[in-house]
């Protein structure tokens, strides 16, 4: 950055600012505004078998309309990633999980910096818990989905939140663990 960047918006769940930067080819880009949101923590919820996962299905008021989405939210100041994860779990689906795998980081759109997904996967018995959605999340229900149904043609035609990344790290985690478990 070559200046010093101006905040055109501020408020508690993103920034925009706009800026000089150089690019490396020692061009000068003037102006270019950048977006700046809080980084979130998700999980990916599977099966022990590595079979199956939960997914959410969520009203996007600023989009009009339902999304697939993982449960999860913003990092709150101060918070840690696992902790926001915990309790984000607890007020959207009421599940408790005590045991994550950290899988990486994505990032929403490197271009703006709209954040990045902490993800961590959490393994359960589907069958000794209890999911409860809770609606003042707008969370309109959710679905535990096999892994081949999912990157079937099925969820090719309904719009999926910016989690994709994160589905991908853990099916390459669970095919890998997979694998070793069958050697």
């Amino acid at each position: 950055m070559l200046s010093k960047p101006k905040y055109v918006y501020e408020s508690p769940w993103f920034n925009v600012t706009k800026g000089d930067y150089l690019t490396p080819k020692n061009e000068i880009v003037k102006d270019f505004h950048f977006i700046e949101t809080c980084n979130s923590a998700i999980a990916v919820i599977s099966d022990f078998n590595y079979e199956r996962f939960l997914i959410l299905k969520e009203y996007r008021p600023s989009l009009q309309g339902e999304f697939y989405t993982l449960p999860g939210g913003r990092i709150e100041e101060g918070e840690a990633p696992l902790a926001c994860l915990k309790r984000e779990l607890k007020e959207e689906t009421d599940i408790s999980c005590s045991d994550f795998i950290f899988l990486g980081k994505t990032i929403n759109n490197g271009n703006y910096h709209f954040g990045e997904d902490i993800v961590y996967l959490a393994l359960v018995n589907f069958e000794k818990i209890d999911i409860n959605v809770k609606n003042e999340e707008l969370i309109m229900g959710f679905e535990i989905v096999d892994w081949k149904t999912f990157f079937e043609k099925k969820y090719q035609e309904v719009r999926i939140s910016g989690v994709f990344s994160a589905l991908m790290l853990a099916y390459i985690y669970l095919t890998t663990q997979k694998s070793k478990n069958f050697r």
